[in-house]
């Protein structure tokens, strides 16, 4: 985290870490795509920095509490490769 948006980190985390129900955030994923199902390794969502924000360009296939108060995605930075297959 340590390299993230530390404000959306102050704002957020409180809410996914929280034990009152009053305050707690539930949180979507935005991980599966056809091509690989839940093998996040597979992604192929890229993510690209532009104009200093990151943009997402890509297809998810399944998403999870799509009525929560925020959601996760999962996607590559332009410059990393995929991971070959052992």
């Amino acid at each position: 985290m340590a390299s993230g948006n530390k404000a959306l980190i102050e704002r957020a985390v409180p809410h996914l870490t929280t034990c009152d129900p009053r305050q707690f955030w539930t949180s979507g994923q935005w991980m599966t795509e056809a091509i690989g199902g839940s093998d996040v390794g597979l992604s192929q969502t890229v993510a690209r920095q532009e104009n200093g924000q990151w943009r997402l360009y890509g297809r998810k296939w399944f998403t999870s509490a799509i009525a929560s108060q925020m959601a996760l995605t999962l996607a590559r930075p332009k410059a990393i490769r995929r991971a070959a297959r052992a």
